[in-house]
């Protein structure tokens, strides 16, 4: 419910917020006397919601090492007191963890689709900037370490690429 989430982003405290802080669920009942968040409370009722359920969505970590990343919270909200009770908890965390993993295998098809993409990138730029070297080789009579050394510091001077620089010689060597 949009009201709720607003009144918990603009006031900084709420029990999704809550959630993502703790990384652990939270289920709150609006009719409790004893009020944490006595804004979104308010807002709640306006909205008829009476029960709200709250868990955070973490995604794996890229080393393992690392502690997950929290990537949001997922809201559950009813209009009754008693909705949610300690089964809708573990039903909802099975939910968000599931959700996660999806989450996590996507980013790792991504991931995985840029590093094949950089490594044709590559394996094409290879042979171009292989060719450049010989150019410069022909040239100026250096070595193939010394070529390389001459395209590295092109590139950055110039602040191109090295395969885009080594495109550029390419091009202008017949002319040569």
């Amino acid at each position: 419910m949009l009201p709720l989430d607003r009144e918990q982003y603009t006031s900084g405290r709420g029990p999704c917020l809550a959630a993502a802080e703790l990384r652990k669920t939270v289920r709150v009942s609006t009719n409790a006397e004893q009020q944490q968040w006595p804004d979104f409370v308010a807002a709640a009722r306006q909205n008829s919601i009476f029960a709200s359920l709250s868990a955070p969505l973490i995604v794996a970590p890229v080393h393992q090492e690392d502690e997950g990343e929290l990537v949001g919270s997922l809201n559950i909200y009813s209009g009754s007191t008693a909705a949610f009770d300690h089964v809708d908890e573990v039903l909802v965390r099975l939910y968000t963890v599931t959700a996660s993993q999806a989450i996590t295998n996507a980013r790792r098809w991504q991931h995985s689709r840029e590093t094949v993409s950089k490594l044709e990138t590559a394996l094409t730029s290879r042979s171009v900037i292989d060719q450049a070297k010989g150019a410069i080789r022909t040239r100026t009579g250096c070595t193939a370490d010394e070529a390389f050394a001459t395209l590295v510091d092109l590139s950055q001077r110039r602040n191109i690429k090295l395969r885009d620089l080594a495109h550029q010689i390419l091009e202008d060597y017949p002319e040569s």
